[in-house]
């Protein structure tokens, strides 16, 4: 990032100390990867993995670095698969609300993104719907936010309040 090492060890140090809740989720996300489970969560089976809520599993014990499981990546999982995971059902939710609306296309979902093509005179309605429908995940403690860019093309996007 251009700037020297200890400055940068500076800033996750501080970072760690202002937030440990995210330590100790890694530390435990990585402990669980790495005990060996049967396919419904007991102990002693033959897997090491990780479960989302949505069901999608991450192998662990099939993934070795210098022959130890890479389990220091179970919580990047269980991040960006959620992340994933919100994103896939918001997709969905806002496709079957403009289901045959010829003013907005689906043209993509990437981790915890999403893009829609949208007619400009559109933009106005469709924006709050997808706002409403894409935050609305009233299992999370913490409420779910967006971000909005629109634009005629990827290098001129702007943000939409």
């Amino acid at each position: 990032f251009g700037i020297p090492v200890q400055d940068a060890t500076d800033l996750v140090a501080g970072w760690r100390e202002l937030y440990p809740e995210f330590g100790f989720a890694y530390k435990a996300y990585d402990k669980k990867a790495q005990q060996w489970r049967n396919p419904d969560g007991s102990a002693g089976g033959k897997f090491q993995y990780i479960r989302l809520d949505s069901g999608r599993i991450k192998h662990f014990h099939d993934q070795t670095r210098r022959g130890e499981p890479e389990t220091y990546k179970a919580w990047n999982f269980v991040v960006q698969g959620t992340g994933n995971d919100i994103m896939q059902e918001a997709a969905l939710r806002i496709s079957r609300v403009f289901d045959g609306d010829n003013r907005v296309w689906p043209i993509y979902s990437v981790h915890d993104s999403g893009g829609w093509e949208v007619e400009e005179d559109f933009i106005p309605e469709f924006v709050p719907v997808m706002r409403e429908i894409a935050t609305d995940f009233p299992g999370f403690v913490v409420p779910l936010a967006i971000e909005v860019h629109v634009g005629d093309n990827w290098r001129d996007l702007e943000t939409y309040e």
